[in-house]
């Protein structure tokens, strides 16, 4: 079954010509039927004009209505959907950290943080929506029924060594994706009538989802750039992507399928205009699609059981489905990506329980956690007034008498996650659908981690978003990943490395415990206990073009 993995075979070392002789034609050269008309940029518009609203047929328009009368009652009064009070005007948008600009209003879809298997369960009087007879709490926010709103949420994981460099070898998966999301070259292959143009990472950006809401049927047109780095997987299906993929070897003999020089390393490319050409300026294009006035009934979205997938989280939020014209429907944008960027924060693990974090951005930084996981227990803390912009603060590690058992810890740090979450301005029941996808690798991969929330303004500069209609409301949170290596964690692989040429199977057993961050904590014993054993050894790990970062 196709997981959405980019896979490939390793190919010999191939010198490129001239970068425009071997491009896939740019998005935008022409129109394309997966997504309706498409041009490489296009100037949003404001307003919540478009295409009349779409037709369905009986059976679908009664499943949408049901749908609708679950997640957001009637329009026209105040119901589980919302309380009837609108955000009028011109866009508005919150910082990563910062409460975001809206109102609370009745109870929605959301509900507490549900936990992956093994997991215990959240607390029915989490902070998100505890209070008392005298001071209750906010009710948590839904989505108004009144204007065009748009909300992402979204994570960069990296590995941070003790001196603060970001380590490569970031490409590795936690989670399969279901078999219908697309990569580059399941694209090429399986949509090349309706496509128009088609190491090492040390930032992963994983799993961004862009929710819509409107009262309005209306046609949307969205596309999303990542000029350092390159989106590699993506549902619905696009009308168009970048960088290109390599269809033509340099004798100009045609490559079915294709290559693709953006993850693969052994593609050799010989000037820095070839690199950026097949390496960086990622986009994709969605074209034009529908956003329909409700949520989509279950019958109309692709299988994804949620004890197979995390997907199916994201699912749990009332927002209205988007349907393009192949009849692909969901209820949310999903891309994902890797890079090299530049992180709005540089976190330093000095040893002896010093850790500090210094914001190189000129916007705050929101709450900060310091996560602490063992096989065992857990424990936490939190900065939650955040960083200031250009700022330097130490953080606080948690204590060992702070630990908890996995359950107790788990469900706390859900709540205050959710809680931080809330107050960017993300609708509740999107905030803990962020937290149920996470939930299993933020809080209990074993491990030293700081996760902050990133300031908006950061996530609009590498992540420019355009959509037409312009919405009145869009919120973007992004929240940074943060895998410490301290001194000592450092000190037991670089022991690990050495013992490579005498005990292997040892060694490799401490390496494969790592899983994905095997990779990443290898290279960075080999450079501090150089080792042929440890070259050999990582010479057997997936090549990837490097990078530090994922999204």
């Amino acid at each position: 079954m196709v997981t959405g993995r980019l896979r490939f075979s390793l190919l010999g070392l191939l010198a490129l010509g001239a970068c425009s002789g071997h491009s896939v034609p740019s998005a935008g050269d022409s129109s394309a039927s997966s997504g309706g008309s498409s041009s490489g940029d296009f100037a949003p518009t404001g307003g919540t004009g478009g295409a009349a609203a779409p037709s369905l047929n009986d059976d679908s328009a009664a499943e949408m209505a049901r749908a609708a009368a679950e997640a957001h009652g009637s329009a026209d009064s105040p119901s589980a959907g919302g309380s009837g009070v609108g955000t009028a005007g011109a866009p508005t948008a919150s910082a990563g950290g910062a409460p975001g600009a809206a109102t609370g209003s009745a109870p929605g879809a959301g509900g507490q943080a549900t936990p992956l298997p093994n997991d215990a369960p959240v607390p029915s009087d989490s902070p998100a929506t505890a209070g008392t007879a005298s001071n209750p709490a906010p009710a948590p926010k839904t989505y108004p029924q009144h204007g065009f709103v748009v909300h992402e949420w979204g994570t960069n994981t990296v590995v941070s060594a003790s001196n603060g460099n970001l380590e490569v070898g970031l490409h590795h998966e936690e989670e399969d994706l279901p078999g219908f999301v697309y990569d580059r070259l399941k694209t090429a292959v399986e949509r090349t009538d309706t496509l128009d143009g088609a190491g090492g990472i040390d930032v992963k950006m994983e799993t961004p989802v862009l929710y819509f809401y409107s009262t309005t049927a209306q046609t949307v047109h969205a596309r999303v750039d990542f000029p350092s780095g390159v989106l590699t997987q993506w549902y619905p299906g696009v009308v168009g992507f970048k960088p290109p993929l390599l269809w033509e070897d340099v004798h100009l003999e045609q490559r079915n399928p294709p290559e693709d020089p953006a993850v693969n390393p052994a593609i050799a490319v010989n000037s820095s205009f070839c690199n950026d050409h097949y390496r960086r300026g990622g986009m994709l294009d969605w074209g034009a699609f529908e956003l329909l006035t409700a949520p989509p009934a279950e019958s109309m979205l692709p299988a994804a059981p949620l004890d197979e997938f995390a997907w199916s989280y994201a699912r749990e939020v009332a927002s209205n489905a988007v349907r393009f014209p192949d009849g692909e429907t969901e209820k949310f944008l999903f891309y994902r990506g890797l890079s090299n960027v530049e992180l709005p924060a540089k976190t330093l693990a000095s040893g002896a329980g010093h850790l500090s974090i210094d914001n190189l951005s000129s916007a705050p930084l929101g709450p900060v956690f310091v996560v602490d996981v063992t096989a065992e227990s857990g424990a936490f803390s939190v900065a939650a007034a955040g960083i200031g912009a250009g700022a330097t603060g130490a953080l606080e590690v948690p204590k060992e008498s702070e630990r908890q058992p996995l359950d107790a810890f788990t469900a706390a740090l859900a709540d205050a996650v959710t809680s931080a979450l809330d107050a960017t301005g993300l609708y509740h029941d999107e905030a803990v659908a962020m937290v149920n996808t996470w939930q299993r690798q933020w809080f209990l991969t074993p491990g030293l981690r700081v996760f902050y929330l990133a300031p908006q303004a950061w996530t609009d500069a590498v992540l420019p978003l355009t959509l037409d209609p312009i919405p009145d409301e869009l919120v973007r949170v992004m929240v940074v990943r943060v895998e410490l290596l301290t001194p000592e964690v450092e000190a037991d692989d670089a022991r690990a490395v050495e013992l490579l040429a005498t005990d292997a199977a040892s060694a490799r057993a401490h390496f494969e415990a790592l899983g994905r961050f095997a990779e990443p904590r290898l290279r960075r014993a080999l450079e501090l206990a150089p080792s042929a054993a440890g070259d050999a050894y990582l010479s057997e790990f997936a090549p990837q073009v490097p990078r530090a970062s994922g999204l």
